[in-house]
């Protein structure tokens, strides 16, 4: 329940406040020195993956891809991992879809996991 004199959390001020109580980090990120990174960053991202799992991470499989679209703009959406091997980062498209066109014509793409 809201404080009498508390505003509302839709508005900007209440969200402000609502934004700022969520917690940061409920631990201390661990180190990471891009420049010692391995040549071959796949066995880096399965030792991590298996971290996030072992911390109970929830959802670990769940990113974020994001590509472009026809005019050049950022379209983001999440979806699951299915596989990463030495092919790639695998997930469940169609090639009608938005991203299936969006990947065909540029398929440069970036994921981002948490």
């Amino acid at each position: 329940m809201n404080e009498p004199d508390a505003p509302a959390p839709s508005s900007p001020a209440g969200f402000t406040g609502l934004l700022h109580a969520q917690r940061v980090w409920e631990n201390e990120l661990p180190s990471f020195d891009p420049a010692a990174a391995p040549d071959a960053p796949l066995p880096l991202f399965h030792t991590w993956f298996a971290e996030a799992v072992a911390a109970g991470q929830v959802e670990p499989h769940a990113m974020a891809l994001a590509t472009a679209d026809a005019d050049g703009l950022p379209d983001v959406r999440t979806l699951l991992l299915h596989g990463a091997d030495g092919r790639g980062f695998h997930f469940a498209s169609h090639a009608t879809s938005a991203k299936g066109h969006q990947l065909a014509a540029r398929p440069s793409a970036a994921l981002g996991f948490y």
